[in-house]
């Protein structure tokens, strides 16, 4: 009898708790944040090595670090997750690889777009080819990070169209 009163009782607490409206910009943020690619490591920076299995190899959320097996010197983008209306996300995104696990120590960043080509598809369509890059190596070509990549975060500016 008692527990049917105290879990009446949390019931109607639980409908007469207002749930808060998020603000728009804070919506936006968490739209954002939900941009992912799937990302081969290797530890070679050629990426001759054949890439590593999951969990090492796998997605990267925009906002999110993401961890992997140290002395990883080279990565490959593969497939993109977008959300419905986001456009040129590659035009905004980097890759930060950090040389500690959960995002620490010293970095290199990489720009998505300058780690693909833009290839020729069916008729008038082009996708983007992704090409192997060295995450211990910076932007001019200097190796940075002697124990390679140990985490990477990817950060994002999408521009959204309105109505989406």
């Amino acid at each position: 009898m008692q527990l049917t009163v105290l879990l009446g009782f949390l019931v109607y607490l639980g409908q007469a708790t207002p749930t808060p409206e998020v603000p728009a910009e804070e919506t936006k943020t968490l739209e954002q944040r939900s941009t992912g690619v799937w990302l081969d490591v290797y530890h070679e920076g050629n990426c001759n090595s054949g890439w590593e299995d999951q969990p090492n190899s796998g997605w990267v959320w925009s906002g999110q670090c993401k961890n992997f097996e140290s002395f990883t010197y080279g990565a490959r983008l593969g497939q993109v997750d977008l959300n419905k209306g986001q456009v040129e996300w590659q035009e905004s995104c980097t890759l930060k690889f950090w040389e500690n696990a959960d995002c620490h120590g010293k970095a290199t960043v990489h720009h998505v777009k300058d780690t693909g080509t833009w290839k020729q598809g069916n008729g008038p369509f082009f996708y983007m080819a992704y090409n192997c890059f060295a995450t211990a190596n910076t932007a001019d070509g200097s190796f940075h990070l002697q124990n390679g990549a140990a985490s990477v975060l990817m950060t994002c500016k999408i521009t959204c169209i309105e109505g989406d």
